[in-house]
């Protein structure tokens, strides 16, 4: 009976669960990140960049749909507060769910690191640079 009740279980939480369309394709950022670039490039010091550079996070930072923002901003945010389980299941989601959408490596990688995962921290690192080449991980 116990097994029953756990598929039963199992089958209306499927039901409930958001049924996650295919993931759209990323927002074309590419002409707005190289004028920052050529403008961050153009600066005589890198004094005054930070603004600049906080244009391009918001850029990277912004993901597909709906969906995956939400699941990129609860992994980042699980990130800040230090629940790097959450944090790590959240950006998986988002990676299975948007599998061409770097920032999702990116940041998966910056909690592995965290947790003092390095090997698996650089094999993210590696995917999102094949994702977006042109973009500096850090």
């Amino acid at each position: 009976m116990h097994l029953v009740h756990m598929r039963r279980t199992s089958f209306f939480a499927l039901l409930a669960a958001p049924a996650f369309a295919e993931c759209p394709a990323n927002p074309d950022i590419s002409s707005k990140e190289a004028s920052l670039y050529a403008q961050i490039q153009a600066l005589p010091t890198g004094l005054g960049a930070a603004p600049l550079n906080g244009e391009l996070w918001s850029l990277w930072t912004m993901a597909p749909d709906d969906t995956a923002q939400e699941m990129l901003d609860d992994g980042m945010e699980a990130m800040r507060l230090g629940d790097f389980g959450y944090a790590t299941l959240r950006l998986e989601e988002l990676i299975s769910y948007c599998p061409d959408y770097a920032e999702g490596y990116n940041q998966l990688a910056f909690v592995h690191y965290l947790n003092l995962r390095f090997e698996p921290a650089l094999e993210r690192l590696k995917e999102a640079e094949v994702r977006s080449p042109t973009t500096l991980v850090f």
